[in-house]
């Protein structure tokens, strides 16, 4: 092989490891942002799913009120 040819593949080299450090790079930012983003997500699911009970609690004391409240009314 020519000392030219080297020098190409040299160059070839360096640029690809360039690019490889460059995804690297990337791809770990992105992974962070993906952790966050799952938090966040986690962190809102279990909040709504703690209200969602919570509405239905209140929603089913009403009920029961409410049924009360009628029976004691048709017996008044």
């Amino acid at each position: 092989m020519e000392a030219r040819h080297i020098d190409l593949y040299e160059e070839a080299l360096e640029h690809v490891q360039g690019q490889a450090s460059k995804w690297f790079d990337e791809v770990n930012r992105l992974k962070a942002e993906l952790q966050v983003a799952e938090s966040h997500y986690k962190h809102h699911k279990e909040e709504s799913e703690r209200l969602q009970i919570i509405v239905t609690r209140g929603k089913e004391k009403l009920n029961v009120k409410h049924s009360k409240d009628i029976r004691s009314a048709g017996q008044a």
